[in-house]
């Protein structure tokens, strides 16, 4: 689960602890770009934080993928599929999905969920503060 040191510039977000949350968020916001983006980037955190399992098989990594690319579809329809949301949203799954890829050989090794979650949210703070 997401931390309050793993937070860093979600801090102020750290009182929504669903999906359904950010959404609401984004909806209730549509004139501001900045805080749409950042409660973008934070509920996918959230959704790859809420995924991980105890488990370390490759399915439960890809199940972190998984369960990220549903919520970037949640949120790109809660913010009306606008442009700065989805351009948030993409490229932090397209981070997800390359580090589960770059960091799995066949049959032997990959990522665990946690390092999945993990690269998310890096992901995620680096497109709230560009």
């Amino acid at each position: 689960m997401l931390e309050q040191a793993q937070l860093g510039i979600f801090c102020y977000l750290s009182n929504f602890s669903s999906l359904e949350d950010i959404e609401s968020l984004i909806q209730a916001n549509p004139a501001d770009t900045e805080l749409r983006t950042k409660a973008a980037a934070f509920g996918l955190s959230l959704a790859a934080w809420q995924a991980v399992r105890e488990t370390t098989f490759f399915e439960d990594s890809r199940h972190v993928a998984d369960e990220v690319a549903k919520a970037k579809a949640r949120i790109d329809i809660a913010a009306w599929h606008s442009l700065e949301v989805t351009r948030a949203t993409a490229a932090i799954l397209l981070a997800a999905q390359q580090f589960l890829d770059e960091q799995t050989l066949a049959c032997t090794e990959w990522p665990s969920p946690g390092e999945v979650a993990a690269a998310v949210l890096e992901a995620a703070r680096h497109v709230a503060t560009v």
